[in-house]
């Protein structure tokens, strides 16, 4: 209750007529943010469930659908990002974290972590951290 009241009167605050009749726009995601827009190549469907930054600077983004993808250049002013499946086959993940050499990613049935053991930018390796909870079709 106190969060919506907060909430509204700062609405109400900021869109306020100021000095001269206007009212003034309250800040958006661009104002604090570099927006970039990506191009997704045909044959990918990005619904995407996790993302994490690599040190070197590479997003790495996880789909429903269980797939990994590696993206190179995706910076790129002309949004002409290439995109690496490094992995596929995981049961929808939810969300990466890069730690230590490792990727953690929830699944729906467990939580894992894998990495490219060997360089080749490919998931060599996957374990399975904890799978105590259970799952069902719901």
């Amino acid at each position: 209750m106190v969060i919506t009241i907060c909430t509204l009167l700062w609405a109400m605050v900021s869109l306020a007529p100021q000095g001269d009749g206007e009212k003034v726009q309250p800040p958006s995601e661009s104002d604090f943010y570099e927006i970039v827009t990506i191009e997704i190549p045909e044959g990918i469907v990005l619904e995407v469930s996790g993302i994490a930054i690599l040190p070197d600077g590479r997003p790495m983004v996880a789909t429903r659908r269980g797939e990994v993808y590696l993206l190179d250049d995706a910076y790129d002013p002309e949004g002409r990002a290439e995109f690496k499946r490094i992995a596929e086959g995981l049961q929808e993940p939810l969300g990466l974290l890069v730690h230590e050499g490792w990727t953690y990613v929830g699944q729906r049935g467990e939580l894992s972590r894998m990495r490219d053991a060997d360089g080749d930018e490919r998931i060599d390796e996957i374990e399975t951290i904890c799978d105590v909870w259970r799952g069902s079709g719901n």
